[in-house]
Parts: structure tokens; sequence; C-alpha cells
């Protein structure tokens, strides 16, 4: 369990961006959830509509009462936003990313259900319904400048050709991978769900705990697969936290399909992953 002087503190105001990293998710550059085809959804772009908040600086992000705040900005500028239900004292702290590819956005209808259906009891459940902004309204794999959000971490980073899963010029070298990375730091969640398509499944990569992994996989209804990018993952955000946090990253794969009725039974899955989460951070 954690001592009060452990417990993460949000410091979020009109950005989040220090000099530490993020990437997310582990899918082959030859598959779907890395190819840059993606899968289809009808979730629209815009962003829930409650006021921003700025929280201030060191605050304990489990006291925060806010219900939205605002992490950081894209290289265009646009607000990368991190919406929070349940209760703010919890110990038990769930992340959901809804999507970093712009042409995989089911998973942002399933994060969008998340928020309405709100967290149970003692859980705290923070949801990022897009950390790629700019390339979901080009419907575009990477961000403004070419990169991919998924390669930009700095664990196990190294440069590559500008494709589309160009790492960038540098490790977390892109705002919206400051951003995220900055946040997971603070609120230091026992959870991290990041959301893909198309590859259908439970991402067992680098896990830290196979029982975990079989567990979501249940609760998910979706078969455990090893997602290992044709050999080695690099820039990725659940390979980042699971290296540097004591929380546990996991990378959810939906199929190229999310309808309406999936997103509402996935959000029920959710929660109750919120409710079954041990504080181990």
């Amino acid at each position: 369990m954690s001592s009060p002087e452990r417990r993460r503190s949000v410091i979020i105001g009109v950005s989040v961006v220090m000099a530490v990293v993020v990437g997310v998710g582990a899918c082959s550059a030859g598959s779907i959830g890395a190819s840059g085809t993606g899968g289809t959804t009808d979730v629209g772009q815009s962003e829930p509509t409650a006021s921003r908040v700025d929280t201030g600086t060191g605050s304990d992000a489990r006291s925060i009462t806010a219900s939205r705040v605002v992490i950081g900005r894209s290289v265009q500028g646009r607000e990368i936003v991190a919406n929070a239900v349940g209760d703010p004292g919890a110990r038990k702290v769930l992340v959901v990313i809804g999507s970093m590819h712009g042409t995989e956005l089911g998973g942002v209808k399933v994060a969008r259900r998340v928020m309405k259906a709100g967290a149970p009891a003692g859980t705290r459940i923070w949801v990022v319904p897009n950390l790629n902004p700019d390339g979901a309204r080009t419907r575009t794999r990477t961000n403004a400048r070419g990169v991919d959000l998924n390669r930009n971490a700095p664990d196990l980073w190294r440069t590559g050709p500008r494709d589309l899963v160009y790492p960038g010029p540098s490790a977390a070298s892109e705002p919206e991978t400051q951003a995220m990375m900055s946040f997971l730091g603070d609120v230091r969640p026992d959870l991290v769900l990041s959301f893909h398509q198309a590859l259908n499944g439970v991402d067992s990569y680098g896990n830290k705990d196979p029982r975990l992994i079989k567990w979501l996989g249940r609760k998910f209804r979706l078969p455990v697969k090893r997602f290992d990018c044709s050999g080695i993952c690099r820039g990725t955000l659940t390979g980042w936290f699971n290296a540097n946090q004591p929380g546990s990253a996991v990378t959810i794969e939906f199929p190229a399909r999310v309808s309406g009725s999936r997103a509402k039974a996935w959000a029920r899955s959710v929660r109750q992953i919120a409710a079954g989460l041990r504080d181990v951070a």
C-alpha cells in the first residue's frame, strides 16, 4: 500500500510539458496496430465541453476534484485532455488512453463510454480520450510532424526511417509524448489501459504479471496475444511505463469495427477492472 507521502501529485496547468517521455502500445510495423491502416468507428472528433481547470502546482492527484484538466497540447496547439471520474481520494487509480493514432479511433468511443459510466466506489479513473488530436483530425497515424507517438518514448528508442512508424528525431521529442509521460509520472496509476486497433487481443508482450493479462482477457472477452513488433518493441508507452513505474501498462487491441454496443460492453469491462485493482503504486 502507498504511504501518504508517496501518493501522486498532479501538476497540471495550462499544459504539462516535462522533458520526460512516453509512447504507447506494442504492435509490429507489419500489423494493423502499427501499419497505419487502423480501424473504423463512427466516433466524432470533439472533446467533452466541460470547462478547463487549472489545478495549480504541488497538489495531490488523488485529491483533485476537477473533472477535466488539460495535460498538454499537440504540435498544432490542440488541447490534450484528461477527464476524471470516481472518488478523488481513492487509492486505486486507473488510466485509460483512448487513442494514440489518428487511424485508430475506436478506443475513443470506448473511452467516452467509460466517462459516461463513471467509476466504482473507492476508485478513480482518468480518461485521456485522444493523445493525438492532430492525427485524428487528418485521419493519419502519426502526429503533425510525422512521428509515430507509439515509437517516441525513450524505452529502447532508436532512430529509424521516415515511414509510418517514424520514431522521431530523438526520444520524447514530441509534445504529446512529453505531456503523457509527465501526466503518468505524476498520477502513478496502478494500471494503464492503452487502446489500439485492430489486432483484436490483449497484449502479453513485456507484461509484468501473466495473471493480470489473463484476467484482462477474460474481462474484455478478447484473446491474449503477443504483439512483439516482429522482434523487439521500441519506444512504446507500455515499455516505458512498465520499466519505470510500479504499476502495469497493457495494450488492448480492439477489432477494426467498434460498434456502439461493443463500446458500451467494453466500458463496463473497464469499470469491473477498476473495481478489482490492487493499489500497487
